[in-house]
């Protein structure tokens, strides 16, 4: 089966993609730190990370944007390959791609903001704000659903069981029904962790509901706006037009390139359409804490634990692990062709973020192997 007729159910086969309660006290957003968007002399590892990339530069490839940034600025910016095959567009620092997964961390944040301002509960139970489900039988909270361990079975592959396809027009409405027909749990929720894209596709209607704001529109305020992040916005309209996005692609059988896109209008789980440059300032935020201080740092960087007491990697929207010895912390995305990773590692100061619109790209892989070049004097060795 293409990439391009590939179903829900298929895609989420093939791509993946400190515990208890806090109490907050308010916090409002302030202006962001200014970030240097100027890049400075090409530093010496330039040509090595660069040649990584050499088989999708060329003007028969798409590709991908990659950035660099360290100590609050971007040190190399690059982009390889195509935007658009079909009119010849370079692929630049600027231009736009829906980065999937990577939007959970600002769905997370979203949630983080309305918690500090006491407009709901981490301990809430999700009938609290969505009825519309069925009842389990057991406690479910919006906790449970931030860090994945819920037991939710994921929506996209409910729907793909149906026959819908990532390129047809489904809209939250739909997506709501399906999980309206679950009369029972995949496990108890906090008894393992299990990545499920409907955790956070509800937590976006938690929010719209909670705040009295279309989910899009409370993002692009909170945490987009304040930011400066001028070229980010959510797709919740499949007509909407985009400037300077680029087209998503996968292998056609036989050679070349096929058009991989999605008109699906769910928001939360991902969605989220930005740049190298926007997210190097949603980036910065990480050092700065101009949106939410510290309060909302420690509620996106909080790790789960399970029932039994172990710890999990997955925090709120962010995965905090370890990489050849250096703190990480992560998340990547993939959605129709499009696929993504924002990888920072705090201590050094370093952000890596790969952007593509290949799904036979692995933009986890290739920060990792920038990452050996660019921090290869602290790493520990393989």
């Amino acid at each position: 089966m293409s990439v391009g007729t590939m179903s829900v159910g298929a895609i989420v086969a093939r791509a993946w993609i400190g515990h208890g309660l806090l109490i907050f006290s308010p916090c409002f957003a302030q202006a962001a730190a200014p970030l240097s968007l100027t890049p400075p002399p090409a530093p010496p590892w330039g040509a090595q990370v660069d040649a990584l990339f050499a088989e999708w530069d060329r003007p028969a490839s798409p590709g991908c944007a990659l950035g660099i940034i360290q100590d609050g600025q971007l040190v190399h910016a690059r982009g390889f390959g195509q935007a658009s095959l079909e009119h010849s567009v370079p692929i630049t620092p600027r231009t736009v791609f829906d980065i999937g997964s990577t939007s959970k961390q600002f769905t997370a944040a979203a949630i983080g903001l309305l918690a500090l301002e006491n407009e709901l509960g981490l301990e809430d139970e999700i009938h609290d704000w969505i009825p519309e489900l069925a009842d389990y039988g057991v406690a479910l909270t919006l906790d449970h659903m931030l860090h994945h361990t819920s037991g939710l079975p994921d929506y996209l592959g409910l729907m793909g069981r149906k026959g819908v396809q990532t390129a047809d027009w489904t809209t939250p409405a739909d997506a709501l029904l399906a999980l309206a027909e679950v009369q029972q749990l995949d496990f108890v929720p906090g008894a393992r962790f299990e990545y499920s894209n409907t955790n956070y596709f509800l937590l976006s209607l938690v929010s719209e509901r909670a705040s009295d704001t279309p989910f899009h529109e409370f993002v692009h305020t909170r945490p987009f706006e304040p930011l400066g992040r001028r070229d980010t916005l959510l797709f919740h309209d499949h007509t909407l037009v985009v400037p300077r996005r680029a087209t998503a692609y996968g292998p056609r059988p036989g050679g070349g390139f096929q058009v991989d896109m999605s008109d699906f209008e769910q928001l939360g789980d991902g969605a989220v359409q930005t740049t190298i440059e926007d997210l190097l300032k949603w980036d910065a935020n990480f050092y700065s804490h101009a949106l939410g201080g510290e309060p909302l740092q420690a509620f996106l960087h909080s790790t789960g634990r399970l029932n039994d007491g172990k710890a999990i990697t997955y925090a709120r929207g962010l995965f905090v692990d370890t990489f050849r010895g250096l703190a990480r912390v992560s998340h990547g995305g993939a959605w129709a062709g499009y696929r993504a990773q924002l990888m920072r590692f705090p201590d050094q100061k370093t952000s890596i973020v790969c952007l593509s619109n290949l799904a036979t790209m692995d933009p986890n892989g290739l920060c990792e192997q920038v990452a050996a070049i660019v921090l290869a004097d602290v790493l520990a060795p393989r």
